[in-house]
């Protein structure tokens, strides 16, 4: 025997039995038999024709005496029934049982599809919830807050397994580990903190060093590694640090191009490879290990070239460095200093100093500024400091021996070992004057104002014999006349 349970298009469930005899093979019996809540009884077609139960002793059913059998009259509801259950050979094999049946609804109808909850444990339908009703998060946590305040009696535990003290708290935090605790992510996707919904700071892993992008939503770091963009940028001037390593610190519109390159901040400046910019406008370091300090539209485009600062200044020799304005370092290890003036100041060759003062230049040699030189504007040689209150220990020459020693003091032409041998000077080695004279710092140099000195007393020394030597003339030519008038007078006798 077998049975089939189906849903006819009504909706209405049936039973279908199948017997087979053992001859005939496989028979369906009929009718199918309607299931419902209150499930139709099974009897002999005989047994209903004879009535209810008329003639026929419960014994003649399946062996038991009839004091086994309840009174039809005699009911109970499902939730007397607490224990005890009905074995299986008390039913034919071929008749469904309660828990077939009760799947086969299931299947067919939806979970307790039309059956209500008295069938099921003995409780009244009351007492479950309608399988259309929900109650998310929001439904429950007022309960919860209402009943038990926010948050009372309640552990993390009870909410997603973790500890209390493994959770973060806005009022900040206390006895954790550096290394073990952390603020983060434990994958390969960045790491974002905004404020007003707005990103603030971008943490992006990569296979080195994390790149970490502040500032605008807009600041970009490429697909490099390392580095770094401190803030700023706008929608229109956003900060790129698109070299490894490389760094802008803020201002707008200022990119980091080339590995270790930094821009501190400002506007509209780029920085080269290992180059830095420190502020200023439209500034260009885009030479290796250049450097702009700051200013507007300056260009160190040497090798480890730098500008200093200034307006429209140019490092373009390798070493060379430009200030002021419009100072033009075109030559290697060239230094160029220029002024106010508009107008370009350029160097003219390799490893050379110039520079531009149209209201002259002074030096000063110590911290009080009293001594030093001077060259004056539009001047074309120094001055050297000679104030008298500037002097001490003031003492009188010998001319005369300064005279002498002048005298025997070498004097020649020479040159400059540095210089070509075709550019000849003349004067005396500073160790023989140092020599004659013990005067300046040390015998390997003379200075002008020593050697000016030393020729003016030789001068005065010299006058000084000219003068001696001409009243001894005078003297001598009187003489002369005088002996000249005398032999006359001689002659004439």
């Amino acid at each position: 025997m077998d049975y089939t349970i189906f849903k006819s298009s009504g909706g209405q469930l049936w039973l279908r039995v199948w017997f087979n005899d053992g001859v005939n093979g496989i028979q369906k019996l009929s009718p199918d038999q309607p299931l419902s809540s209150v499930p139709y009884a099974f009897a002999a077609q005989s047994l209903m024709s004879g009535g209810t139960g008329s003639g026929v002793d419960a014994d003649l059913l399946d062996g038991q005496h009839a004091a086994s059998f309840a009174a039809s009259s005699h009911t109970h509801a499902a939730s007397a029934i607490t224990s005890g259950f009905l074995e299986e050979d008390r039913i034919p094999s071929g008749i469904a049982r309660l828990y077939q049946i009760i799947y086969q609804v299931k299947e067919d109808d939806g979970a307790g599809s039309g059956v209500d909850a008295d069938l099921l444990d003995g409780l009244h339908a009351a007492s479950f919830a309608a399988s259309s009703h929900t109650h998310g998060a929001p439904e429950i946590l007022p309960t919860i807050l209402g009943a038990d305040g926010a948050g009372s009696g309640l552990d993390a535990d009870l909410l997603d397994g973790k500890q209390a003290n493994q959770l973060w708290s806005t009022s900040g935090n206390s006895s954790t580990t550096p290394g073990t605790n952390f603020l983060g992510t434990t994958d390969t996707n960045s790491f974002e903190i905004k404020v007003n919904s707005t990103r603030a700071i971008r943490i992006e892993p990569t296979g080195f060093s994390p790149n970490i992008i502040g500032g605008y939503s807009g600041n970009s770091v490429g697909s490099n590694w390392g580095s770094t963009i401190s803030g700023g940028g706008s929608d229109l001037s956003p900060n790129t640090a698109s070299g490894e390593y490389s760094t802008v610190g803020g201002g707008l519109n200022n990119s980091a191009s080339n590995s270790a390159s930094t821009v501190s901040g400002g506007s509209n400046n780029t920085a080269g490879y290992t180059a830095a910019v420190g502020g200023g406008s439209s500034n260009n370091a885009s030479g290796g290990h250049s450097t702009v300090a700051g200013g507007e539209l300056n260009t160190a485009s040497g090798t480890h070239s730098t500008v200093g600062g200034g307006k429209n200044n140019t490092a373009e020799g390798n070493y060379s460095c430009a200030l002021g304005k419009r100072a033009k370092a075109n030559h290697q290890g060239a230094f160029v200093w220029g002024d106010s003036t508009e107008a370009d100041v350029v160097s003219s060759a390799n490893n050379q100093f110039t520079a531009r003062a149209a209201g002259g230049v002074r030096f000063y040699s110590n911290a009080g500024l009293t001594t030093g030189v001077q060259l004056a504007a539009g001047g074309g040689s120094w001055t050297a400091v000679s104030d008298r209150n500037q002097k001490e220990n003031i003492a009188p020459v010998d001319c005369g021996e300064v005279l002498d020693k002048v005298a025997e003091l070498p004097v020649c032409t020479w040159n400059y070992t540095s210089q070509e041998s075709s550019i000849r000077h003349m004067g005396p080695m500073a160790q023989d004057l140092y020599a004659a004279f013990g005067l300046g710092e040390s015998d390997t140099g003379i200075t002008t104002i020593d050697a000016d000195g030393v020729a003016l007393a030789a001068i005065q020394g010299l006058n000084k014999r000219l003068k001696e030597k001409e009243a001894r003339i005078v003297k001598l030519e009187a003489e002369l006349e005088e002996m000249k008038s005398m032999v006359k007078q001689l002659a004439s006798r």
